[in-house]
């Protein structure tokens, strides 16, 4: 308060060394032009930094120092995804509530730039997560109930590890119709795991030392879902016990 009336800064502000602050919004209806310097540091109690003004000052300037203040207003990293709505601490996901609440939690999130982790056999469908289109960092589905990936439909990539395994129910791949890039992968230990159509237009993998690994899946009898799979990368398939060729890799 006392400063809601500022209009606009153009040349510098500094917030600094007020350990007890822990309220910016004064300035939320503030102009901080591009060519502003803007530090906020050693603020020790402000974890709230995502108000309009620096929002929209972040998209538009590198001129910005931000450190050691509480969690959500210690990096820039953690006010963009605060700004756009998203989490900004690596995010585990255990029970199909969640994963409906997902948009009201996250609400304008479509890009998630930390690691998710989603598991538990209560989770039978990931529609909540329609509106994603990228992570980029890993994603890991692990003991679920789902049995198609729908829900991921509009996912283009995960740019560090995917893993899809041991999820008892999961049929198909259907779900990841448009991913072009993965950074690497893993489909492992899915009992009931038939067929991997679905499986996208897979054409970059970013570290291909590491690829894609298809092991452990004892009822996929198919690879026709790797049609598409044009990347240049290492690729293991093993133990897969019904498997009886490998048509589909003809690419």
């Amino acid at each position: 308060e006392g400063i809601n009336n500022i209009t606009e800064i153009d040349l510098s502000i500094e917030i600094q060394n007020n350990p007890l602050l822990n309220d910016i919004s004064a300035l939320s209806n503030t102009t901080i032009l591009p060519a502003c310097e803007v530090s906020i540091e050693e603020n020790p109690n402000l974890s709230n930094c995502s108000i309009s003004s620096i929002c929209d000052f972040i998209d538009g300037s590198n001129l910005f120092e931000i450190n050691n203040n509480a969690l959500g207003c210690n990096t820039e990293f953690e006010i963009e995804n605060t700004c756009n709505g998203c989490p900004i601490s690596n995010l585990i996901i255990t029970s199909q509530a969640e994963i409906d609440a997902f948009a009201a939690t996250y609400p304008g999130c479509t890009e998630i730039n930390v690691h998710v982790m989603i598991s538990g056999t209560a989770i039978t469908n990931l529609d909540g997560l329609s509106h994603i289109t990228l992570f980029s960092e890993s994603l890991e589905i692990v003991n679920t109930s789902i049995q198609d990936l729908s829900g991921l439909n509009q996912v283009e990539q995960v740019g560090f590890y995917l893993d899809i395994s041991n999820n008892n129910d999961l049929l198909n791949l259907n779900g990841f119709d448009v991913l072009d890039t993965i950074g690497f992968g893993r489909i492992s230990g899915n009992t009931n795991l038939a067929s991997l159509n679905g499986f996208g237009d897979i054409s970059e993998v970013i570290l291909p030392g590491e690829g894609l690994s298809i092991e452990h899946n004892p009822a996929l009898t198919s690879l026709v879902g790797l049609s598409s799979f044009t990347a240049n990368t290492n690729l293991s398939i093993d133990n897969n016990d019904l498997l009886t060729t490998l048509d589909g890799l003809q690419n």
